[in-house]
């Protein structure tokens, strides 16, 4: 099976930057995405970083597109600043696009998880405890569509409306 680090080879370097920066984008993009960045997002995206090292690989945590990435994009998510996340969606769709399926479901798979584990972080998600916020769906479902994620369980795909 082909890893992420094998595919990224492959890759021109803005492409390789897109893709090991999009965990920290796609954080910033969740837990951003209501204005409430408070200390329990704060260490799951945290948990999250080291979840992709473990999952997808090295490159997703310890990369330095990944660091610069995290840097940046973090003071933006605590300060709800404006980012246009939409672009840099399509982009990573476009990288992913190149990838073997197998690589790309996996990479899909990891991504879906883990931003229903941000929503989840404050509060109870779909039907447990809290609803996670509206701001925080649409942010999921801006996600599952740019990315072209498949979403089999029928209670989330309800809540995003697909």
């Amino acid at each position: 099976m082909t890893t992420f680090a094998e595919f990224a080879e492959t890759l021109s370097d803005d492409d390789r930057d897109t893709l090991f920066a999009s965990v920290p984008m796609i954080i910033a993009l969740v837990v951003g995405a209501d204005g409430e960045f408070d200390v329990i997002e704060v260490g799951a995206a945290v948990d999250e970083m080291f979840r992709a090292g473990d999952e997808l690989g090295p490159d997703f945590h310890w990369s330095s597109s990944a660091q610069a990435a995290f840097e940046r994009i973090s003071p933006m998510a605590r300060e709800r600043q404006a980012t246009n996340f939409h672009g840099r969606l399509l982009q990573l769709r476009d990288v992913l696009r190149q990838a073997p399926p197998d690589l790309r479901k996996r990479y899909h798979d990891f991504v879906l998880g883990m931003a229903v584990r941000l929503a989840a972080a404050s509060g109870g998600f779909l039907w447990f405890g809290r609803p996670i916020s509206e701001e925080e769906t649409i942010a999921l479902r801006r996600i599952v569509i740019a990315l072209g994620i498949q979403v089999e369980d029928e209670r989330l795909r309800a809540l995003l409306e697909l």
